[in-house]
């Protein structure tokens, strides 16, 4: 849980910090994952792309889903993912930059 700590310098308290819950953000990047991961398929699949993308991934279609709802998603995974799609990872990861690679870029 957030909260403010105090900032302590030989014995004295010297000012106060605003502690973060590292689980919180843990839990804003997976939701940031999901919708992205999200967005990628509609737009390459379409909406009932799911199992396809799923096929091309060889996963089941019921684990893709999980990673759309928000499921941690395996390095092998994610890596077929990038490779798949050539999304941008940096994108991918943080929603910053560009959504794809340079090569998706020019198809």
């Amino acid at each position: 849980m957030p909260g403010v700590g105090s900032l302590v310098a030989a014995g004295q308290v010297v000012g106060t910090i605003e502690m973060h819950d590292p689980e919180s953000d843990w839990q804003a990047i997976k939701e940031g994952l999901s919708q992205r991961l999200r967005e990628i398929r509609l737009e390459l699949y379409g909406e009932n792309g799911g199992p396809i993308l799923a096929a091309e991934l060889k996963i089941p279609f019921r684990r893709w889903a999980f990673y759309e709802a928000g499921a941690s998603m395996p390095a092998q995974d994610l890596l077929r993912f990038l490779e798949l799609t050539g999304a941008n990872s940096n994108w991918l990861l943080t929603g910053e930059g560009t959504k794809y690679n340079e090569a998706r870029r020019r198809e």
